[in-house]
Order: structure tokens, then sequence, then C-alpha cells
């Protein structure tokens, strides 16, 4: 997600030196996300049994340290998970999180 988004927000500059500011290349941050939700379910074929929050659907759930939809760009690759929910159990758990 971070690549995507870093260069389509910050104008990050690419291997070449050339600034990527305005590219067209880049992805925003719900776009990210339904890349890594529902467009990977459909490759799977999967997408009537999950990649979206509907009654019905398998949901793996992660709380993340930061809201990735607004967290300034330098911090976005901070983003840490702080729990993560797989098949309605619970498979990772931060000892000690810092919630923003």
């Amino acid at each position: 997600m971070e690549a995507g988004v870093l260069s389509r927000e910050s104008g990050a500059s690419q291997s070449d030196g050339v600034s990527s500011e305005g590219s067209s290349e880049g992805i925003t941050r719900e776009q990210a996300v339904i890349a890594y939700t529902l467009t990977s379910a459909y490759a799977e074929f999967q997408e009537k049994e999950k990649g979206t929050l509907e009654p019905g659907k398998l949901a793996d759930i992660a709380v993340l340290s930061h809201d990735i939809f607004t967290v300034p760009i330098p911090e976005l690759p901070k983003t840490m998970s702080v729990l993560t929910l797989v098949g309605g159990k619970v498979v990772y758990k931060a000892k000690a999180a810092n919630i923003n």
C-alpha cells in the first residue's frame, strides 16, 4: 500500500530522481484498501464470500495503530497491526500499543 500511495500523494522521488508528483501511476489510499480486499477476493473468485464487510461474508480483521486514511504520509509506513482476527479467532495481539 505504502509505495503506491506515497508516489501519488507525496510526490516522492523515484530511484531515477524524477518526481512522481501528480503521477497517474500512484493510487489513493481508498484504492489501495480496495486492491487488498475486494480485488484480491475477485482474483480468487471469492468475491461472494469475502472482500467486503457484509452480513454472511467472511471477515478477517486487522485493527491498526493509525487511521490509514488520515495519517500524514511520513507516518504511514509506521502503521502496525494492534490486533488481528482470522476466522473469528485472535491470531495476533500487540503487547502494548500507542493507538492514535
